[in-house]
């Protein structure tokens, strides 16, 4: 073979690499075809604010101080509408009954504000106000997502108090779910049925025992509350917050409904199905 023919030769062989290059299928992953609920899936950063009185630390002796872990949500198509519910949230964190507070700062502010007024009356108190309160995902399955909204607080008094509550957000609208949302109208008593059973199989009650002799509430009686948690695997959990039901000593009671029990009670358009 001449020089011509083998530079020929070359030349095509180059050709045929170049053109089946061509042909080949980018490897790339695209956007394009990642499921709705993928591109539109909610994502959080955690965040922490702190005010404390001259300036203390959180683990220093008889330190008073308010304190906010939550999270804030920074992906996700409904990410404003949790943000505004968090926010809403966490600003009843140190609850007057004679303040209404614009946001989170003022709250905080006036806490510390109050502990100095409670200091010039009292200079020989030696006291601490404590607010220590959590934002955190509870739960959420494909199309509900729940926030627990913890709050322990000291401002005085025989004993701390600890309270839990939770909100239940359809993931798609952003809107806050109701238990009629769930389990259509009409639930009540079904509903009630059934929390009366699991509470009483929880203190190995038998059915005709006395809830308030043998169960410790405050009446012969349990229903349900809308202080409720949906959880990753479809239950529901009803939380009761001391003195709601039963005296401090009880501390929170939390009724679960399993997966089953609460699939039973629900409508077709319940977003737990």
């Amino acid at each position: 073979m001449n020089q011509i023919s083998k530079n020929l030769f070359i030349i095509v062989i180059l050709l045929i690499i170049i053109l089946s290059g061509c042909g080949q299928k980018k490897t790339e992953k695209s956007t394009d075809n990642i499921p709705q609920s993928k591109a539109d899936s909610i994502k959080f950063t955690p965040k922490e604010l702190v005010k404390s009185y001259n300036n203390c630390g959180p683990g220093d002796l008889m330190c008073t101080f308010i304190k906010l872990n939550y999270i804030e949500a920074t992906e996700g198509k409904i990410k404003e509408k949790i943000n505004r519910i968090i926010n809403d949230r966490m600003i009843n964190a140190y609850e007057m009954p004679d303040k209404n507070f614009d946001n989170v700062n003022l709250m905080m502010e006036t806490f510390i504000r109050d502990f100095e007024t409670f200091k010039k009356q009292f200079p020989g108190a030696n006291q601490q106000w404590i607010v220590d309160y959590a934002v955190s995902v509870h739960g959420q399955t494909d199309k509900v997502l729940c926030l627990s909204f913890f709050n322990s607080s000291y401002l005085g008094g025989a004993h701390p108090m600890t309270n839990i509550f939770f909100s239940n957000i359809n993931k798609e609208t952003g809107d806050t779910l109701s238990l009629v949302d769930l389990f259509g109208k009409g639930f009540e008593n079904k509903l009630n049925s059934v929390i009366d059973k699991n509470f009483r199989e929880q203190k190995e009650l038998k059915p005709g025992d006395n809830l308030s002799d043998k169960g410790g509430l405050f009446k012969n009686k349990i229903i349900f509350t809308d202080n409720f948690a949906v959880t990753s695997d479809k239950g529901i959990e009803f939380f009761y917050n001391p003195y709601d039901i039963a005296p401090y000593a009880m501390g929170t009671i939390v009724v679960r409904l399993s997966p089953g029990d609460a699939a039973g009670l629900m409508t077709g358009a319940s977003p737990l199905k």
